[in-house]
């Protein structure tokens, strides 16, 4: 029934809308799981090295094994939930009867917490997914371990969602034994290069450039969530 769900889903999660409209920036994650009827909760979690993540727990009374989601590069925990009941595959597990969590990596608008550092400070973004990996991913199984009770759980990873499980279980091999099923949906590993429009393949020309202009101008967040951003978004 878990793999049936996500082949299910995954013509679902690459067609899917925002909804909630002007009123997205006004909730997290949580919210819009308990607006569609679902008990759920946020949890902050503690990286070893000092980010405080946001976890989202939509609670069942199964005993089922527990299963953490993943999002992709520049979204966030919402993308599993935003098209609601019957058709995202949050829901479709937490129906089923699974123990469903939704991590948010740090750096996205639901995680931007550190205990010595603030968003304003270079050092907060001194990070890239190799990090989210090494890090981010250990204190979220730790997390889920720890409140379930289970020994292992089911995984389920979109795009950079995959990339940092890879690190993980490369540079972190105990975590390995932990995950029962792991399932990717647009596996990223390596860039192709091929495929980028001119206007990033430029960028990529020219990263060093761009990023001594962005730092002297006290720019490290990529693509923030701002107001305009979001009227481009949707």
């Amino acid at each position: 029934a878990f793999l049936f769900s996500v082949t299910v889903c995954v013509v679902g999660l690459l067609t899917s809308h925002r909804v909630h409209g002007d009123h997205l920036g006004e909730y997290r994650t949580v919210d819009v799981i308990r607006d569609y009827g679902y008990e759920a909760e946020e949890y902050n979690v503690v990286t070893e090295d000092g980010y405080i993540l946001a976890l989202t727990h939509i609670k069942s009374n199964s005993t089922k094994m527990p299963v953490l989601m993943m999002h992709g590069v520049l979204a966030a925990s919402e993308q599993w939930v935003l098209k609601g009941p019957g058709q995202d595959l949050a829901f479709l597990l937490a129906d089923e009867g699974h123990d469903v969590w939704l991590g948010d990596q740090r750096g996205n608008h639901y995680s931007r917490g550190h205990v010595k550092y603030n968003t304003s400070q270079p050092e907060y973004w001194d990070f890239s997914f190799h990090e989210a990996g090494m890090y981010d991913l250990p204190a979220f199984i730790n997390t889920i371990l720890n409140y379930s009770g289970s020994e292992q759980i089911h995984y389920v990873g979109h795009s950079m969602g995959t990339s940092v499980y890879y690190v993980m279980c490369s540079l972190r091999p105990e975590y390995n034994h932990l995950v029962r099923t792991a399932v990717h949906l647009a596996p990223v590993v390596y860039g192709l290069r091929k495929s980028l429009t001119s206007s990033l393949q430029l960028m990529l020309q020219n990263a060093e450039d761009l990023a001594d202009v962005l730092k002297k101008q006290n720019i490290h967040e990529f693509l923030p969530r701002t107001s305009r951003n979001q009227r481009m978004i949707d």
